[in-house]
């Protein structure tokens, strides 16, 4: 039997019910349904048979407008919380699996556990990767402050054979030494690139100052070799048995299924998993500053730097306080395009950067509001006085009317895909709020003001609440710094 004649007997087979779409036939199937959904008439023909999924196979989809989604919420017997979202507007499930443990609680641990489960697909003892991404789904793994992630996005036909796939690889990882070294060797390569992003280490050195020497002050940019060699693999097995278990999961479904047949798949991929023993709530906040925060310009040193990175961060708010979206809007209008505030100052006006990006992160526990980006070195110390100048002058001048909505339309993105309304709601549940959260946070940003956005300038950006921090040449910014007055100390 030819190849692509093998294909066809086995998507026939798979909508007809017979079993073809055991392990071993998903490639093929994958590659008729991925022609399928790159015609412009999306549908999926054959017989009116339940598929995998238990939805009829024939079905006529339609793109759906942005918009949000009110979820089911239940919890399995082995603990697992399930967030159901049907849409049958596009033939595709996407799969967040969500720990509620992140960085806050497991640092450099946390790190070295995700990548041990979703790193580097290259690796050759990963057969679970290989497998996800023979059939169209591959997987992909993140670790934040608050959470660990894995999303997985598949043709609906093919959801089940990865969601099975992925939940017990999610629940029970037990990382082999093997998967530790390729963890360890991937984190290596982010590190040595972490440079070239704006969360490098003038982030991460600003955040440890903000936060402390645990918690959130490890939540922030890539490891370093140091903490790295200083983590050792008993660490990653310690984190996991603390702050794995099914009481701790979520796994978020959203897209073409029918919930009856998802949930029985869920209940057999999860049924097995480890129940922790030692857990207990994180001390996110860790040993931060209590008193006054320091008032130099942290410098960090990098001999012969081309360009200087920038770093100025303040403590923001948690999610779910009043302020957030205001402090979100407030980023918007500052930094996250080209037209907003410091770029038009920094890259138009001066040309010292390609652009600067103003972030409002509201976690679990607490708040970081930062302004990142890279200048030329030798214009640091202007670049830093006109972030610095801007960040005040919104205190006064807040967004005109034609900023403030662009603001907006930035900040308040609604969700188009299943893969962008699963990120949401897997978002929501990691900063420990309920699942209508983003259409909350999107009714509230789209009531910000003018004066609350100045307001919450005035309250948390003043220059007594920020961290400077200048990576680059320290025998070049040091006395250019000083000469415009700024006191400088040399960080790590």
């Amino acid at each position: 039997m030819t190849a692509p004649l093998r294909a066809v007997v086995v998507a026939l087979c798979c909508l007809f019910g017979a079993g073809a779409c055991a392990r071993g036939n998903e490639p093929q199937l994958a590659a008729v349904l991925r022609d399928r959904r790159d015609r412009a008439d999306v549908h999926v023909a054959g017989a009116s048979h339940p598929t995998e999924l238990g939805r009829p196979a024939r079905r006529a989809f339609a793109i759906s407008p942005p918009r949000f989604v009110v979820p089911s919420v239940t919890r399995l017997a082995s603990g697992v919380t399930v967030v159901l979202a049907p849409l049958h507007d596009f033939p595709t499930v996407s799969a967040s699996f969500v720990l509620d443990r992140g960085r806050c609680s497991g640092g450099v641990a946390a790190d070295l556990h995700a990548l041990a489960l979703g790193g580097d697909p290259e690796d050759e003892a990963r057969t679970n990767h290989r497998y996800l991404y023979d059939i169209a789904a591959p997987l992909h793994v993140a670790v934040h402050a608050d959470m660990t992630v894995a999303h997985v996005h598949a043709l609906s036909l093919l959801a089940a054979p990865a969601i099975r796939t992925v939940g017990p690889f999610f629940l029970r990882p037990r990382p082999s030494k093997t998967d530790l070294e390729g963890a360890r060797k991937w984190s290596e390569r982010i590190s040595s690139v972490e440079s070239t992003r704006f969360e490098g280490r003038p982030f991460r050195v600003g955040a440890r100052i903000l936060f402390g020497e645990t918690g959130y002050g490890t939540s922030f940019g890539a490891p370093t070799t140091v903490e790295l060699a200083q983590t050792s693999d008993a660490d990653v097995a310690a984190y996991r048995e603390a702050a794995l278990s099914p009481e701790h999961t979520t796994v978020i479904v959203v897209g073409d299924f029918e919930p009856h047949t998802i949930l029985r798949t869920l209940a057999d991929a999860t049924a097995n998993g480890d129940r922790s023993k030692g857990w207990r709530p994180p001390t996110c906040i860790g040993d931060a500053h209590a008193g006054p925060l320091p008032t130099e310009v942290v410098v960090v040193d990098q001999p012969g730097a081309r360009q200087a990175r920038i770093s100025v961060l303040a403590r923001g708010v948690h999610a779910g306080h009043p302020d957030a979206a205001a402090l979100d809007v407030l980023a918007a209008s500052m930094g996250r395009a080209l037209t907003s505030r410091l770029s038009l100052e920094i890259r138009e006006k001066a040309g010292w950067s390609y652009g600067i990006d103003m972030s409002a992160h509201a976690l679990r526990h607490a708040g970081l509001v930062s302004v990142s980006g890279d200048v030329e070195h030798s214009r640091a110390t202007e670049a830093l006085t006109a972030i610095l100048r801007e960040l005040a002058r919104v205190g006064s001048e807040p967004p005109r009317d034609d900023e403030l909505a662009r603001a907006k339309e930035r900040a308040a993105a609604v969700p188009t895909t299943h893969a962008q309304i699963a990120a949401q709601l897997a978002h929501a549940s990691g900063v420990g709020q309920g699942f209508d959260y983003p259409e909350k946070m999107h009714r509230a940003i789209m009531t910000v003001t003018s004066d609350d956005v100045a307001r919450v300038a005035a309250t948390y950006l003043t220059r007594d609440k920020l961290v400077l921090v200048v990576e680059g040449d320290a025998t070049t910014l040091v006395p250019r710094l000083e000469a415009a007055q700024f006191e400088t100390k040399i960080g790590r």
